[in-house]
């Protein structure tokens, strides 16, 4: 396999020519040598293992689409978008099929595709600070999502299929006109933290003291009778 240099740093010519044409766009993409595992978010970048780009960071730069390029990435597990003014996910996001976190904060995104469905390795999807209305039924297929971030955005109900996330430990959804949580609640066994904070929930449902791992609840802000 003909390897060419980037930054400094050898990849396979593939890698290498999606990462160029991506630097032509936004400028150049410092290598770095990040710490694993990714927990949120990481800094300006690239990372690659055996001359494979497996993380990217290309954050803040007003990308007014979702780069094509990034598509061709059979080996990417970390991507971070956020801050940019993408509008729309393509379907063809389903390519890649590595990926085990996607930070899409502040995006400018008013839906997410269906097709998200088919990254089935996705453990932290990140999509807050965006204009999304609605959730996908499909949702429910990300069986090793971990850590759910949809504050910030324009939910007023969640999709029943959500709450088959069984895997979920993190589900923020601050500052959102959602009205009520479901009583299917219960099956997030594992969830460690929720945040509701700043929604127009009213009651908690009665189901969530079966939830004998939650240890963080954020209720800040919300109408008063919750309290009572």
């Amino acid at each position: 396999m003909q390897m060419k240099k980037y930054n400094g740093v050898k990849l396979n010519e593939e890698d290498y020519e999606i990462i160029n044409s991506l630097g032509e766009k936004v400028g150049e993409i410092p290598h770095k040598n990040y710490k694993l595992p990714i927990t949120y978010g990481c800094e300006y970048g690239f990372h690659s293992t055996n001359h494979n780009i497996d993380i990217l960071a290309v954050f803040d730069k007003k990308l007014n689409r979702f780069p094509t390029e990034i598509l061709n990435l059979k080996n990417i597990e970390v991507l971070d978008l956020s801050g940019n003014e993408l509008g729309t996910l393509p379907r063809e996001i389903t390519k890649l099929r590595s990926l085990k976190t996607l930070i899409l904060g502040n995006d400018k995104l008013t839906k997410i595709p269906e097709s998200i469905s088919e990254l089935k390795n996705l453990e932290y999807l990140v999509l807050e600070i965006n204009s999304i209305e609605s959730l996908p039924d499909s949702i429910s297929e990300l069986k090793k999502l971990k850590n759910l971030y949809l504050g910030g955005n324009e939910l007023i109900e969640l999709p029943d299929s959500l709450w088959n996330l069984n895997e979920l430990r993190v589900l923020d959804l601050n500052t959102n006109p959602i009205k009520e949580l479901s009583e299917k609640i219960k099956n997030l066994e594992k969830l460690t933290s929720l945040n509701i904070t700043l929604t127009e929930i009213e009651k908690l449902p009665m189901n969530i003291k079966y939830l004998d791992k939650l240890g963080v609840l954020c209720i800040d802000f919300n109408p008063p009778y919750l309290f009572k």
